[in-house]
């Protein structure tokens, strides 16, 4: 059974980047989601999912990079930070 499904965009995030102390976690990491998808991140242990995660989450906050999020999927969406 197939559902109709708006293609406007959810999520999107740009060039995020996180370091501890000198350490590089996050390099520039970009993506978008779509309502409706389903995205999969996969990586080594240390790698950075958890942080990742975290700072879509808003637990952790990234050192730069843009995250736009749209709750409503109206196109206007929130740019929760820059």
């Amino acid at each position: 059974m197939e559902r109709d499904i708006p293609s406007a965009m959810k999520i999107r995030i740009q060039e995020i980047r996180k370091s501890y102390r000198s350490a590089q976690i996050l390099r520039g990491v970009s993506m978008e989601a779509d309502e409706g998808s389903m995205t999969c991140i996969l990586g080594k242990n240390g790698c950075g999912k958890s942080t990742l995660l975290s700072i879509l989450a808003g637990v952790v906050r990234a050192d730069s990079g843009s995250f736009l999020y749209d709750p409503g999927n109206t196109g206007n969406g929130c740019l929760l930070y820059t």
